[in-house]
């Protein structure tokens, strides 16, 4: 194989968000005066539920940044990182603030820990894969590894 797809992860305040879009646009729609706001505002919440962002990593390393709504490609755009000089995989706690966002009303902070496959170039990084299962991030990452023919630094058997 002389690719991978790796599909980025989604938050859940995005299902979240979505949702409540969904909700509204129902509940605009039981009125018929808006019937037609509320069924955009419900097309927003199933694109919000539906988008997806996938990276497709090539041996040649000619990339590609897959934008989708539920599987159904809408465009693609290279990949911009140059050529890494290795794959690493360690785990981390990812915090996420939500003070001023549009989504502060669900909580001001959010952590969660998980396993990251990252490229790197000289201090340079590009994330490709999030995941809280250990044996398919070291099974996507010694991918990465044989595919590119370049080194990896596995930090969580140390």
């Amino acid at each position: 194989m002389d690719q991978m797809i790796f599909k980025q992860k989604k938050n859940i305040k995005e299902y979240i968000f979505g949702s409540i879009f969904i909700l509204f646009g129902l509940l605009a729609m039981l009125s018929s005066e808006t019937l037609f706001y509320g069924f955009l505002v419900m097309l927003i919440g199933i694109i919000f539920i539906g988008f997806n962002i996938k990276y497709e990593i090539t041996n040649t390393f000619n990339n590609r940044k897959h934008i989708s709504v539920f599987s159904i490609p809408l465009f693609k755009t290279k990949l911009v990182f140059p050529y890494p000089d290795y794959v690493s995989i360690f785990a981390t706690q990812f915090r996420q603030s939500n003070e001023y966002g549009a989504v502060s009303a669900i909580g001001h902070d959010s952590k969660f820990k998980e396993i990251v496959i990252r490229l790197f170039k000289h201090n340079k990084h590009l994330t490709v894969f999030r995941t809280t299962n250990y044996q398919e991030a070291l099974n996507n990452a010694n991918f990465l590894k044989d595919m590119l023919e370049i080194e990896l630094y596995n930090n969580l058997e140390q």
